[in-house]
């Protein structure tokens, strides 16, 4: 019982990002159902991690906590997938979600799938050390979330659009404050740095939103809105979308 609640939390962190990722591109791509499952898929998974290092003794878990990493173990895991793994139509990008090297795209699929297998192998190494650190400055590891995004984002952005020095700070200010106010839910370095990504994602997507509604996300080549009959038909993503934030502070105050 206790497996399928961690799990169900997993599941609903993936409906949160891919709720809001779909609201937010369904304009110029079209939208696709299996993206969604894909992310209840991935977050579900993260959820059965957590359940893991719980049984293991690595963390206590409270329900905040666990959804915010699960939301940011599904934004890990769904970038990966989409960087090195996934088969997609490139034409329609400015900004290629393909693995690059120095601005050249690895176009080889093969090529991809042996550099995504390192990398994930790399992460997979890296983590099982951060989740033996306790850490308790939560401004510093927002910092080094922060530096982390933004140096990725700069990377696979700044060959096809340009640098903006703006854009590069913001990830590090949202990311610090993440750090400062979510430090009390976890001494757990590793598990402190994942929330730090969700939180990430959670405020900077909703950003975007609130603030670009009808404008292109920067990857898309195309800037004209190409499928309007999603200005109407995209707001039956808000009802998941809000019913995650509603299971999320419902369950923190039962707490």
């Amino acid at each position: 019982m206790e497996l399928m609640i961690f799990i169900v939390a997993g599941g609903l962190a993936g409906l949160h990002h891919a709720s809001l990722r779909g609201y937010k591109d369904s304009l110029w791509e079209r939208f696709e159902m299996i993206k969604l499952i894909r992310s209840l898929i991935m977050g579900a998974g993260v959820g059965g991690l957590a359940w893991i290092l719980k049984l293991k003794g690595v963390v206590e878990w409270n329900w905040a906590s666990l959804f915010m990493f699960c939301l940011g173990g599904e934004v890990i895991a769904v970038e990966t997938y989409k960087w090195f793994f996934r088969i997609d139509d490139q034409k329609k990008y400015m900004i290629p979600t393909y693995f690059q090297l120095a601005g050249k795209v690895i176009e080889s699929r093969k090529k991809r799938l042996l550099i995504g297998i390192g990398a994930a192998g790399l992460m997979a190494a890296l983590f099982k050390w951060l989740f033996k650190w306790q850490f308790y400055s939560g401004i510093m590891l927002g910092l080094i979330g922060g530096i982390v995004t933004s140096s990725l984002g700069s990377y696979k952005d700044a060959p096809f659009e340009g640098f903006f020095i703006k854009k590069f700070w913001r990830s590090w200010w949202v990311d610090i404050l993440g750090g400062l106010i979510m430090a009390g839910l976890t001494n757990n370095a590793g598990v402190l740095l994942v929330m730090i990504w969700g939180w990430d994602r959670m405020w900077i997507e909703l950003y975007k939103c609130l603030w670009l509604k009808n404008e292109a996300p920067g990857k898309f080549k195309i800037k004209k809105i190409v499928y309007r009959e999603w200005l109407k038909r995209r707001n039956w993503l808000l009802i998941p979308y809000g019913l995650t934030w509603v299971v999320l502070i419902v369950g923190m105050l039962l707490e």
